[in-house]
Parts: C-alpha cells; structure tokens; sequence
C-alpha cells in the first residue's frame, strides 16, 4: 500500500475501523503516519458524540412515563399525608387558625349535646290498641260479623262496619272509653271515635283521662268531637240531629261553622249547615193560665181588677 491509496483510503471508507495494511504503511511513512493519528482522533470523537445523543425513543418513553403517572389514581394515604401536611400547625397562622377551628368544634358538640339532652322528654308508653265489641239485641247478624262473633268475645277489629237493619239494635262497647247503642244503624268503628254512615246512636262516652285523644263521631253532615258526655246522634238522608243529655259536645260542618252545645241541647245539620240553631226545651205556658197581658208600647203588665 502506498501513500495514494492510504489517503483514498481514509477518504472513501465507511467504517470507523482500518485495515492492517494502513498500519503497516504508516510505520514507515511519517505523514501516512500523521494523518492515520488524526483520524484515530476523529474516530474516538465521534464514539464519545455517539455516547452522548439521545436514543431515538427517548422522547416517546417520558411521554408515556407522564401519561401513566397521570392517569394513575393518587393513593389514599398520599391523599391524607399532604391534607395533614397543609392543616398542620408548622407555623403560627396555621397553629392559630387549626387551634381556633378546633375549640369552636369542640364547643360546638358540647352545647348540641346540653341542648339536646335539655329537650328530650321520657317516652310515653303504647298505649293498647282499641279493641271494640258488638253484641246484637236484635235483629239479624250481618254475615261479616258472623266470624267474629262465634269466637264468642265479640271483639272486633277498628275499621269493621256494623250494620244492624231497619229494626235491629246493636250495643257497641269500647271497654273503658265508649258505649253505644245503634238503632236501624250502619257506622264504623275506628281508633278514636265512630263514623255514623245512616240511622241512629246514642253513645255515653266516659270522661278523658290518661291524655288520651278526643272521642269524634264523623257523619256526613257534621264532625261531633265530645271529652265526656252522653249524647244522641240520628242521621238521615238530608241532615243530622244531634241531640245532648249530659256534659258537652263540639258539632262542626264541613263548612267550618262551628257549635258547642251543653246538656239539653240540640241542633240540626244539613248540606248547606245549620237547618235549626241550638235550643233549649224551655216548657211553654198554656194560654189559659195566662192572666197577665203586656199592652203594646208599655215594659208594665197590666193585672186584673178584683
């Protein structure tokens, strides 16, 4: 190899690496010898610049680290150590504002629980649930009752109507609150009182005690609300007539008017309300027995001569 082909040599090659041949020439040619030692440098240049570039899919492997760090939910417990890292007392606002925060909590609790046991009040006991009984004094027994009465108690359950007939006549009890006597009756009987659907009831209901609610009698016509008292009830097809032998009763239309009546009262009720206003049985003098007369325009009676 001469000088010529070395320096073609070095020119026109691809690989970094050289052949024997230029080794051997260089040994005895100083200026071979000379341009073969710059490109030795230029050689270990280009492995370190080689070293030092980045692969081709750097770019694309930290995309994709980002993307999972991203999309990957944040642990629980790395969620709460940096909550307790912002509110923890590390300086003296942050002391003074979760100090503050913490003793209007803790008062906070104490006053709705003070409050709370200020206002709780013992519990009322259930009271029994109603257990009416019929018995009929007359007439024939409705086929719905027919079970209950051969049980032999006569107890029926609230929400059962009762239905005596024309003529029949059936004695109602409430044990402790109410008796009634239905007469050509149909009513129901519910938890606080009795709803009369056509005919006639006396009732005598005992006087409240125990806080227990009022006795209500619902009709069409008008709502009876009594506390204790003995009363009548006669309901037809246009109105209803209640009628008071002892204590109070309150008579109320759908319509809102409102009556209280006393012991030998009665007033009748209608569709459209009052037909008769409450009255009293005063006796009405005879005019036989009449012998003072009151002349027109004067408050004087005027009494006969002997």
């Amino acid at each position: 190899m001469n000088c010529h082909e070395l320096q073609q040599l070095l020119e026109t090659r691809e690989q970094l690496s050289l052949p024997v041949e230029c080794e051997a020439h260089a040994r005895g040619c100083p200026a071979c010898l000379k341009k073969l030692e710059l490109h030795r440098r230029m050689v270990d240049g280009l492995l370190v610049v080689r070293a030092a570039c980045r692969p081709p899919d750097l770019a694309g492997a930290i995309v994709a680290k980002i993307q999972s760090r991203v999309s990957a939910p944040e642990p629980l417990v790395e969620k709460l150590r940096r909550w307790w890292q912002f509110v923890s007392p590390t300086t003296p606002l942050k002391a003074s504002v979760f100090y503050g925060m913490a003793g209007v909590l803790i008062f906070a609790l104490c006053w709705a629980v003070l409050y709370r046991a200020s206002t709780l009040v013992p519990l009322k006991k259930d009271e029994p649930m109603a257990v009416w009984r019929v018995s009929f004094l007359s007439g024939s027994v409705p086929k719905s009752l027919e079970t209950f009465l051969h049980a032999g108690s006569g107890a029926i359950p609230t929400g059962t109507t009762i239905e005596t007939g024309p003529a029949g006549i059936a004695q109602v009890t409430l044990p402790g609150r109410c008796e009634l006597d239905a007469v050509g009756a149909r009513l129901e009987v519910l938890e606080d009182g009795i709803r009369l659907l056509s005919g006639k009831a006396n009732i005598q209901v005992q006087p409240e005690a125990g806080g227990r609610k009022p006795f209500k009698a619902r009709t069409p016509f008008a709502l009876v609300t009594v506390i204790g008292t003995h009363y009548s009830l006669e309901l037809t097809k246009t109105s209803l007539t209640t009628t008071v032998q002892a204590g109070r009763v309150r008579v109320e239309t759908p319509g809102g008017l409102v009556k209280e009546l006393g012991a030998g009262e009665k007033v009748i009720a209608g569709p459209a309300g009052w037909i008769t206003a409450p009255s009293l049985p005063f006796p009405q003098p005879s005019l036989s027995s009449a012998t003072n007369t009151v002349q027109p325009g004067t408050d004087r009676p005027t009494v006969p001569e002997d």
